[in-house]
């Protein structure tokens, strides 16, 4: 009986359309994806009309409106005299609207993005228990992307080269006694209007198999992301918060470790 929606209304379409083409050296991908999503809040004109009360001079509603565009897709090569090699393209891209009203308040973002990864994967041994995955990837996202009197649209690129080996023995296939690890190293190349910064993100993981009912797990690694700081706290959106951006946005950079025991 306060005149507001306890759950907002909500529309969407969603649609996926994928393409496959396999072959014995070959495998193709194309898809492409599009979402229509609306959500609108807050006072209901026609709740004050079921409860016979007059419309206040203006009402206090939410909405989002969301419509988005992707085509993403890969290509593998599996042609090689070595059965274990391939290489393979996966890329992407995005073209991402979204408008948003709080009460008197309006966000407005529009995303651009495009994303390519390119992918080796080689055994090391005639016994495979040795293999190598590297590559390269590039990501390009521009933003433009305002809410009440915050504009932070900007552009940004990261480049990357990675290497991966994993190795993995069986000491006792009855037993079920094995080990493995992986031993990974990225190097990121962010670039923005503001600055540009290597960093390097190492990682492993560990695996040993006492037998099949004893298994001991441990990982460690360095992880990075830039932040998208309005519509990660688009939360906050529909209070009275005031938003202030006082520094530079850098990314969040973590180390992320692990120890399991089952």
């Amino acid at each position: 009986d306060d005149m507001f929606l306890d759950v907002p209304k909500k529309k969407q379409i969603n649609g996926l359309w994928r393409l496959f083409h396999t072959s014995d050296d070959l495998h193709m991908e194309f898809n492409v994806q599009a979402l229509m999503d609306q959500r609108t809040g807050g006072q209901n004109v026609k709740l004050f009309e079921k409860h016979g009360h007059a419309l206040p001079p203006r009402l206090y509603q939410i909405q989002n409106d969301t419509r988005r565009l992707e085509a993403f897709g890969k290509i593998g090569y599996m042609g090689f005299d070595n059965p274990l090699q391939s290489v393979a393209l996966i890329w992407g891209y995005t073209n991402h609207m979204q408008d948003g009203l709080f009460g008197d308040r309006l966000y407005n973002a529009h995303q651009q993005s495009g994303y390519a990864n390119l992918l080796f994967q080689t055994p090391l041994s005639s016994d495979k228990k040795h293999n190598l995955n590297a590559g390269v990837n590039y990501q390009l996202d521009d933003f433009d992307e305002e809410f009440s009197d915050i504009n932070i649209s900007r552009l940004e690129q990261q480049s990357s080269i990675f290497a991966e080996y994993d190795f993995s023995h069986t000491f006792n296939k009855e037993k079920g006694q094995s080990i493995g690890f992986i031993v990974g190293m990225r190097g990121d190349w962010l670039q923005t209007a503001n600055f540009q910064k290597i960093i390097p993100s190492p990682r492993l993981n560990f695996k040993y198999n006492f037998n099949e009912n004893l298994i001991l797990r441990a990982s460690g690694g360095r992880g990075m992301r830039m932040p998208n700081l309005l519509i990660e706290n688009m939360r906050y959106m529909p209070g009275s918060r005031e938003f202030f951006i006082d520094e530079v946005i850098m990314p969040e950079i973590a180390w992320n470790y692990g120890l399991n025991l089952v």
